[in-house]
């Protein structure tokens, strides 16, 4: 924003001529006369200069005041401290956004370099867990065939020996009915004397056994019935 040109007192000077937003310009007075006002105003954002227009009152008690020599003296001595400030600044300023840049640069690289981490560590898992599911897997289907293989081999096994058993209590049958057959036939040649209750007793344990054997046929038969339901 410019203020536009401030102007000059009466019997005195303007110093500055720059009217921007910021910056400010410098009233003195000529030998002999006093300055009323403000010695300097600032131009304010809203476009107007700071304080009111100052003005030079002559005097000779005033004769004493600095001349204008000395106060632009002063007041380029202040302008030099100004701008070697404003260049002292600026360094700065550039070295802390470097600084902050190098920073940020370092942050940046140290992030990349962990998000590769993390993703290679993530690939490493998943086939590091592919791999002992398959060996789970193929130790399962091992598992399963062996256990197949020795449920066949138990059947196979099983029904050879009922087999066996089978044959073995057709075998223990067949003599007992003879024998019972034959004793049965002893009987009828024979009185009723103690040899004749004494056989009697006899036949009554061996049917006792041949029931026995048929209940056993017939929880084999169930064994069998069971195992090859498996």
């Amino acid at each position: 924003m410019n203020c536009g040109d401030p102007g000059a007192p009466s019997n005195g000077q303007r110093l500055g001529s720059s009217y921007w937003t910021g910056e400010s310009v410098t009233f003195i007075c000529h030998p002999g006369y006093r300055l009323i006002g403000p010695v300097v105003r600032r131009c304010l954002p809203s476009g107007n200069w700071s304080g009111v227009q100052p003005s030079c009152i002559f005097g000779k008690h005033y004769a004493t005041q600095p001349s204008f020599v000395t106060l632009s003296d002063k007041v380029d001595s202040l302008e030099t401290k100004l701008n070697k400030s404003e260049g002292w600044l600026s360094n700065r300023v550039d070295s802390l956004k470097k600084d902050l840049s190098n920073k940020l640069d370092f942050l940046e690289m140290k992030l990349n370099k962990s998000a590769d981490f993390i993703s290679g560590r993530v690939d490493s898992l998943k086939i590091d867990s592919s791999n002992k599911v398959d060996s789970l897997d193929r130790k399962l289907n091992k598992s399963a065939a062996m256990l197949s293989d020795r449920v066949d081999s138990l059947k196979i096994e099983s029904s050879n020996k009922l087999d066996t058993l089978e044959r073995k209590m057709f075998r223990s049958e067949s003599l007992l009915i003879n024998r019972v057959n034959l004793l049965e036939t002893r009987k009828l040649d024979k009185s009723a004397t103690g040899k004749h209750y004494a056989q009697q007793l006899y036949l009554d344990r061996v049917s006792k056994r041949v029931h026995s054997l048929e209940r056993k046929l017939e929880s084999t038969g169930l064994l069998a019935f069971r195992i090859y339901s498996i």
